[in-house]
């Protein structure tokens, strides 16, 4: 029978030990001889992985003040995986029924009494069939507003214009558009007029019963009601059951809305959007940005439109109104994402600091921290390039990304403080790419492998951003080993020939200069003895391990 390795241990480990010991010499030697070309050619190391990251990057850049990156938001198609008989199902209902993609902007504007009363009254909803009018027949858009106003294509945009309509209708006709979201339907006369005059009796029983004014619409005793619930808001009830007030009634304006960004449909999806602002403007400058995302006949240099009421008060909903709230709620975000990164880099910053102005590192740190800008930057601009859209999930990536490089990063520069300081640059390049490169090669692969099993999930969203982390963890580990690497033998270079950390480019220092504030050469921080290995790890050598060290401290953690 075979014999087990269990019972041939030392063998078996000797092979091991051997094989492994094997593995770590080759990496070594290739990575020591990549440590010598880079103390031989760091600035054409540099900028050839400079160039490769901004080449692979040019896709994120040209979006800056442009369309941005194509972005994915839709939860069916995050969260639903592609192959799911929902996805079949959605996509063969989507080609019986809306084959050109398109969807509609809601828009709402809700009203209520001044006097805090119900609005089924005659005097109300004439008011509110007013703003109605208003908006649909003499409310024009002329300019969109984004960093700078340009002229809308056609030159002045209605309603009829933008309004939603059923598919296949291409006429720009008012009648055509679609009154769906509105009360007023209940009160057509089945010629397309709206009647008003009515008493608030009638005006109760038309909607407790939900049958309106045309009969040929609503039959008497038949089946066929208007569901006043979707437009009526606060409906209160005696106690016998009978209706007796409503506290909101609901203007619907849905526009047409477009996924698609293509020059001739990016024109249509500008005069909704304006179109749209200037209904905001309409009710109250309150409700749109500041300055304005447009200029029309509601906000402009002649203003041709307003609204006032003494028995209403509107507030719109409308689905630009709702994109700029998520946007500033995620502005907030981006400020905490800020004050995140600045944390991390001065941290970084105070690992490489040392009172020594020869020894010091902090410009090295500054390389670093741009490297791992680089990764993030190829990240997103290589996989959207590839066909990949970014998601929600995929903003927590800049975050991975700037803790694997700071990570690599303070162990490659470790390794180099752990070399001999009077050896030639070359050597110590050498050695310290020997070591460090081989602890980063395994972590980053580690991580690597880990990601791109994960981008093989059925999960459109997860798979995505683990593509998004592949390829930046890919791009981080390049850089790591090429760009910082280089700014690392150029240090090296620095430091053998005794020059300050915070001026590279001047001469060397006078031996007599043993500290330095900032890591500068200035004698102004002579009485402050440089410890050997640096203010942070003093602080934890001195402090904060003999505190860990303690009773009450051990008990508490």
């Amino acid at each position: 029978f075979p014999v087990s390795c269990s019972s041939r241990m030392p063998r078996c480990t000797g092979l091991q030990v051997r094989a492994s010991q094997a593995v770590h010499r080759r990496f070594y030697s290739v990575f020591a001889a990549w440590g010598r070309l880079l103390s031989r050619r760091p600035w054409l190391i540099i900028l050839v992985s400079l160039c490769a990251a901004v080449l692979a990057s040019t896709k994120l850049l040209l979006s800056f003040g442009g369309d941005g990156l194509p972005y994915q938001s839709n939860g069916d198609k995050l969260w639903v995986p592609e192959d799911a008989e929902a996805s079949k199902d959605q996509e063969s209902f989507d080609a019986a029924f809306n084959p050109t993609g398109a969807f509609t902007r809601q828009n709402f504007v809700y009203f209520l009494a001044t006097s805090g009363g119900t609005v089924l009254t005659a005097p109300i909803l004439q008011e509110v069939y007013r703003f109605r009018e208003l908006a649909r027949r003499n409310l024009t858009a002329t300019d969109i507003c984004d960093g700078g106003c340009s002229p809308l294509t056609p030159s002045a945009v209605g309603y009829s214009e933008v309004c939603d309509r059923a598919a296949g209708d291409a006429s720009s006709e008012l009648s055509q558009c679609l009154t769906y979201g509105s009360a007023f339907p209940l009160f057509e006369d089945g010629s397309g007029n709206v009647v008003l005059d009515l008493t608030d009796a009638e005006i109760l029983e038309m909607v407790e019963s939900g049958t309106g004014v045309a009969g040929s619409l609503y039959p008497p005793g038949g089946n066929v009601t208007f569901d006043v619930r979707r437009v009526f808001g606060g409906l209160e009830y005696d106690g016998a059951g009978k209706l007796v007030s409503a506290k909101a009634v609901k203007l619907g304006l849905p526009l047409e809305g477009y996924k698609s960004s293509v020059d001739a449909v990016k024109d249509q999806l500008e005069a909704a959007t304006a179109w749209e602002d200037q209904l905001n403007l309409l009710v109250g400058e309150e409700w749109t940005s500041d300055p304005p995302l447009s200029r029309g006949s509601a906000y402009g240099d002649a203003i041709a439109v307003e609204w006032e009421s003494p028995l209403v008060d509107a507030y719109p909903n409308t689905a630009g109104a709702i994109e700029r709230e998520l946007s500033g709620n995620i502005s907030g975000d981006v400020i905490k994402i800020n004050i995140g990164f600045i944390l991390i880099g001065a941290y970084a910053l105070a690992v490489f600091f040392k009172f020594d102005p020869r020894r010091s590192r902090s410009a090295l740190a500054i390389a670093g921290l741009v490297s791992c800008a680089l990764s993030v930057g190829v990240a997103y601009g290589f996989t959207t390039l590839i066909g990949y859209e970014v998601n929600p999930v995929v903003t927590v990536l800049p975050f991975i990304l700037l803790g694997i490089g700071v990570d690599d990063m303070f162990v490659l520069e470790q390794a180099l403080s752990a070399t001999d300081k009077t050896a030639p640059p070359a050597e110590r390049m050498a050695a310290c790419m020997g070591s460090a490169g081989v602890s980063i090669t395994v972590t980053s692969l580690t991580d690597l492998v880990a990601f791109a099993l994960g981008s093989t999930s059925s999960l459109p969203a997860l798979a995505a951003f683990c593509c998004f982390a592949t390829i930046g963890i890919t791009a981080d580990y390049l850089l790591q080993i090429s760009f910082f690497a280089g700014w690392m033998a150029l240090d090296a270079h620095r430091e053998a020939a005794g020059k300050p950390d915070c001026c590279p480019c001047c001469g060397p220092l006078d031996p007599s200069v043993e500290s330095g504030c900032c890591g500068c050469f200035a004698n102004s921080c002579a009485a402050v003895k440089a410890p050997e290995e640096g203010l942070l790890r003093s602080v934890l050598r001195r402090h904060y391990a003999p505190a860990l060290a303690r009773k009450p401290v051990q008990v508490a953690v």
